[in-house]
């Protein structure tokens, strides 16, 4: 089943506010999983991915609806053990952006906050996030994922690592959630690597209004 919902007001370990990571506060908060977990993931309160492939593009539904469908999503679970459920990726190639370019051009202040992420996003993974920011347009948007209890484990000790890494300092970005944007980029770059030796299928949003 998915996990019961709940309110995170503190990142623990961390005087950062939560605010400024969105949803990650949340899935940082739920490890250790139980060792008999096979599979893990992210979703949004109004927001999840069609596990079930009945739909071929992202639907709305009722909020009313909401539990409804989180049950019929969980028949299916299990086809996941194996395989990394992810949303159908963003691409900024139509108006000519990389997804670095992007996110200067929505939040033009975020640049130095970005480049540091990225270097302590490289110093745990051993990638290259900004040559592979900027050279790709495509964005897995809302860090959502679902399946092998492997990359949820290996990307919270990598997000959280990030977030370790920049100790007690200060973002330089007025945004309002600075370290969530930046993740979701840094959790493009990791998922995009991820694939090179494992299965991932892409899929539908549903989204509750």
């Amino acid at each position: 089943m998915f996990q019961s919902e709940k309110y995170v007001s503190k990142i623990s370990g961390s005087s950062w506010d939560p605010e400024k990571f969105s949803e990650y506060p949340a899935f940082w908060s739920i490890f250790p999983l139980e060792q008999d977990i096979e599979c893990a993931g992210l979703f949004h309160y109004r927001c999840i991915l069609d596990l079930s492939g009945k739909y071929t593009e992202d639907i709305s539904r009722s909020m009313i609806h909401r539990k409804d469908e989180i049950a019929i999503q969980s028949q299916f679970l299990e086809l996941y053990t194996f395989v990394m459920a992810v949303s159908r990726p963003l691409n900024f190639a139509t108006v000519g952006q990389s997804i670095w370019d992007q996110l200067l051009f929505c939040i033009p202040d975020i640049e130095f906050d970005l480049l540091k992420m990225c270097k302590i996003f490289d110093s745990i993974t051993g990638l290259s996030a900004e040559i592979v920011l900027k050279s790709t347009s495509k964005l897995y948007a809302r860090n959502m994922f679902f399946g092998p209890v492997q990359f949820a484990n290996c990307w919270n000790e990598v997000s959280f690592g990030v977030l370790k890494g920049l100790k007690e300092t200060k973002f330089r970005s007025e945004s309002d959630r600075p370290g969530a944007y930046i993740l979701e980029r840094l959790f493009s770059v990791y998922l995009e690597n991820w694939r090179l030796t494992h299965e991932v299928v892409e899929r539908p949003y549903i989204w509750f209004a």
